[in-house]
C-alpha cells in the first residue's frame, strides 16, 4: 500500500497522481458525463450530489470524484451519495 494525498492507495502515487491529473484535474467534485458535459462543474459536496441525482433520474452515464468511478462501478466499489466524494474513498 502506498499513500497519496494521506490516502492508502494500491498504486504507486506516480501512477495515481497521473491518473487524478487527467481524469479529474484533482478536483474532488468533478462529474464526466458519458458521451456529454456538464455546462460548468459542481464547486461543493451539495451541487455534485444534486448533480448526481439529476443525473441518475435521466438515466445518463456518469463518472465522479477526482479518479472519476463511474456510475456502473458504484455497488462494487460500495459508493453512494454520502462517499463517492470524499477523495480517500473515491482513490480507493
Amino acid at each position: 500500500m502506498f499513500e497519496f494525498m494521506g490516502c492508502a492507495i494500491a498504486v504507486p502515487p506516480e501512477q495515481m497522481s497521473a491518473i487524478v491529473r487527467t481524469e479529474s484535474s484533482a478536483h474532488p467534485f468533478a462529474i464526466g458525463v458519458v458521451g456529454g458535459r456538464l455546462s460548468r462543474q459542481p464547486q461543493s459536496l451539495v451541487e455534485a450530489v444534486t448533480t448526481v441525482k439529476l443525473l441518475r433520474k435521466g438515466n445518463f452515464n456518469y463518472s465522479v470524484g477526482m479518479a472519476q468511478v463511474n456510475q456502473v462501478n458504484f455497488s462494487a466499489y460500495q459508493l453512494h451519495e454520502g462517499n463517492m466524494f470524499d477523495p480517500c474513498t473515491n482513490l480507493h
